[in-house]
């Protein structure tokens, strides 16, 4: 007789005329519609990469109640639904074996957040609070689906269990996660679920969601915590503990289970993170397509990482979730689907090398996967022809020890030689238990559909800024809006922005806070200071800049994933404009600047202006102000500059400047001096080479001349004044000759 085939798909059914298996497209004895064969290429193998992003610094969240001190239990009655008949979907279960493995089915609820049921409270000063308990007996795990979400701007959404409060999802703003208004949380352990809606005292319109529908986990989400120190099932099955097998290790944390929903019910899988060539962390994940066959599927997806035990045959490992993808590639023929994981991934995670060489008959094979949602496994076997008929699409695969079960679905198959990932588990024969342990099993072919998805494989996608990575390698950026950015955990984004004296630069990034959060830095020159930093926050990020300098200069922006944050990609967009919001002074007038009438100095005055409590002065040997520098500032409306060489000619400019900032003053029209020191001998005041009675007669006659004096009135020191000191320098030096 021959054995009944069942496959991980609900799709496979019995042909006519022949027990055959019946894959996504059709009996695999027509292979009609099947992609045909690629030519030969040349074999390519990447190595496994392991991330060394660091945990999260991130504080824990911290919900409305526990922030605003509110004990709600007394007003916090339960919304109770009625029992599942288990006996009945246990039942169902075994008489007709789901493929995917279902685990839990959906309910009607509709509360929303508007039902009276819901415990409300007012804080004054501050805000409301709506919440409310959804309690199903019996549920291993529950979910929710929310629609219609119109949260409020500055309220918030929180999703939780009782039992762990420190492991709530949210806050979700705007329409959602996926900014469409409908979403499923993640999944709670246990029985009860409470949702917490806070809503500040400023915002006038409360927004609204809906709770529309529960999934119902029925099957065991946690596994027990063996008694006997063993795995589960109990040690002697034919399961074996992937953490026994040290080879395979941390390659193993590739591997997630992941419940999805569809058609009214809740299923399980397994998947493995692909790594790309250029080893850049992007999340791509390969499972089976009849596990993750669409976009909307996708989009309900749950991940379970390290859901696996601590060590070998160990206690239970802490593991952690990720949800929301969307679906890249897909292909019946081969049953394989690759998705882009969208939430925040955890640290510490792999991402499996691959390779496209042909398997030989008999080489040796394994597979990790979550056979019945249990912690991950692994099982050892040799390749043989697919034993079903359809070679160029599947492997076939004899199982020696350990063996694949439902929930196996979507999981990965690898070379025992070098760790290399080749396939992905589609189908396997009944029954699928350790009563039939060897299989065998079909793994769709990566070498074959290689091709179809080597673009997504190279590198993650990348938006037309790349590459931008460092400060020295930013690209220039100018007003305007910017769209579908992608940054990288390995590689962040860098962009120049030049501004004005005066400018004034308003910059939005705008990213899913869900799927990761993005920091941004603001620096004032390339490996210069940062002046502005947003880190840790909210949807959007603001730099508000002005530039106070006197010539354009260069600004840095840098836009990045913090070691911090739980995420190894995201999307984003910048939307930024400048404005020069300067309001300068009037440029000062009559500038004057003395023309020989000192020694080794030019006096400079000028015209006062309104408003102004200080004055630069600029000079430069051209009349040209973009060669001029500054020489010194003064509160009044003159300068002496005794920098200057005797008889050179030097143009200067005034500048106008209060305290406030881009107030200042353009620079004035430019005026020429020179200074000029008389030539011969100290006290020779009339030029003949004689200090004698002329001399002294001229000065006696300027004798008392206070303020404005030059040195041919007999002001020797040159101090302004004809006085006493001038006449005992000249006495000093009477009846002498100049040499």
């Amino acid at each position: 007789m021959v054995s009944q085939i069942v496959g991980f798909s609900s799709r496979i059914a019995v042909c006519a005329q022949s027990v055959v298996v019946v894959l996504a497209f059709g009996c695999v004895t027509t292979l009609a519609g099947v992609d045909a064969p690629q030519a030969n290429q040349p074999a390519i193998g990447v190595p496994y990469h392991v991330s060394d992003r660091s945990p999260s610094a991130a504080p824990g969240p911290v919900l409305p109640s526990q922030r605003l001190r509110l004990d709600l239990t007394a007003e916090l009655v339960p919304i109770v639904l009625d029992a599942v008949d288990l006996d009945e979907l246990t039942a169902e279960d075994a008489a007709a074996p789901q493929s995917p493995m279902r685990v839990g089915v959906n309910r009607p609820l509709g509360v929303a957040s508007t039902d009276g049921r819901a415990a409300y409270r007012v804080v004054p000063g501050v805000g409301s609070l709506w919440s409310v308990e959804i309690v199903s007996p019996g549920a291993q795990g529950l979910r929710l689906l929310l629609s219609n979400v119109d949260v409020t701007e500055g309220a918030e959404l929180w999703i939780y269990s009782p039992q762990s409060p420190q492991a709530a999802e949210g806050p979700h703003d705007g329409s959602g996660p996926l900014a469409t208004g409908e979403f499923w949380t993640k999944i709670f352990a246990g029985e009860r679920v409470c949702v917490e809606y806070f809503v500040p005292e400023d915002v006038g319109d409360e927004g609204f969601f809906l709770i529309e529908q529960l999934a119902y986990i029925y099957r065991t989400l946690e596994p027990p915590v063996p008694t006997d120190g063993g795995d589960d099932p109990p040690r002697g099955s034919c399961l074996l503990d992937v953490m026994c097998y040290t080879a395979w290790h941390p390659l193993h944390n590739a591997t997630a289970r992941f419940y999805f929903q569809e058609g009214g019910d809740t299923y399980l899988c397994s998947g493995t993170l692909l790594n790309t060539e250029a080893g850049d962390e992007t999340p791509y994940f390969m499972t089976a397509q009849h596990c993750a066959a669409s976009d909307t599927v996708a989009a309900t997806m749950v991940a379970y990482w390290f859901y696996q035990t601590q060590y070998c045959d160990g206690p239970n490992a802490a593991y952690q979730q990720s949800s929301y993808g969307d679906v890249l590639w897909s292909s019946g023929a081969f049953d394989m689907s690759l998705v882009m994981l969208k939430g925040p991934l955890p640290t510490g995670l792999s991402w499996a090398g691959w390779d496209t060489d042909d398997v030989a008959t008999g080489e040796d094979l394994a597979g990790i996967s979550h056979p019945n949602g249990y912690r991950k496994k692994i099982s050892f076997g040799d390749k043989i022809m697919h034993p079903w008929g359809d070679p160029y699409h599947y492997f076939g695969v004899s199982w020696t020890s350990g063996t694949i079960m439902g929930g196996s679905s979507g999981s990965g198959l690898y070379r025992v030689s070098n760790n290399a990932y080749i396939g992905v588990a589609s189908h396997s024969e009944m029954p699928q238990d350790c009563t039939n342990p060897d299989g065998p099993s079909g793994y769709g072919k990566f070498k074959n559909m290689y091709s179809s998805i080597a673009s997504y494989l190279a590198a993650g996608s990348e938006d037309a800024f790349t590459p931008n990575q460092t400060c020295a390698t930013a690209q220039l950026a100018g007003p305007g809006f910017y769209d579908n950015l992608v940054i990288k955990h390995i590689a962040e984004d860098w962009f120049e922005i030049v501004l004005n004296p005066c400018d004034e630069l308003d910059l939005v990034m705008s990213h899913n806070n869900d799927w990761g959060d993005l920091d941004i830095q603001f620096f004032d020159a390339c490996g210069g200071n940062v002046v502005v930093e947003k880190l840790l926050g909210a949807d959007n990020k603001t730099v508000e800049y002005t530039h106070e300098g006197d010539t354009p200069q260069s600004y840095y922006l840098r836009v990045f994933l913090g070691d911090g944050d739980d995420d190894t990609r995201n999307e984003y967009s910048l939307s930024f404009d400048i404005t020069n919001v300067g309001s300068p002074l009037p440029a000062p007038a009559n500038v004057q600047a003395s023309d020989g009438d000192y020694c080794d100095e030019v006096h400079v005055s000028w015209s006062s202006v309104s408003g102004a409590t200080e004055y630069s002065i600029w000079r430069s040997e051209t009349d040209n102000s973009g060669t001029a520098t500054q020489q010194g500032t003064s509160p009044t409306t003159s300068f002496v500059d005794g920098t200057t060489a005797d008889s050179v000619t030097y143009y200067y400019w005034v500048k106008a400047h209060n305290d406030e900032p881009c107030t200042d003053s353009d620079f004035s029209d430019s005026d020429s001096g020179y200074s000029y020191c008389q030539p011969g001998c100290l006290g020779d005041l009339d030029g003949d080479n004689d200090i004698d009675l002329a001399d002294l007669a001229q000065l006696l006659g300027n004798y008392g001349m206070m303020s404005g004096a030059v040195y041919e009135d007999g002001d020797l020191d040159e101090d302004g004044d004809v006085d006493l000191a001038d006449l005992a320098a000249l006495l000093g030096v009477y009846g002498t000759t100049c040499p």
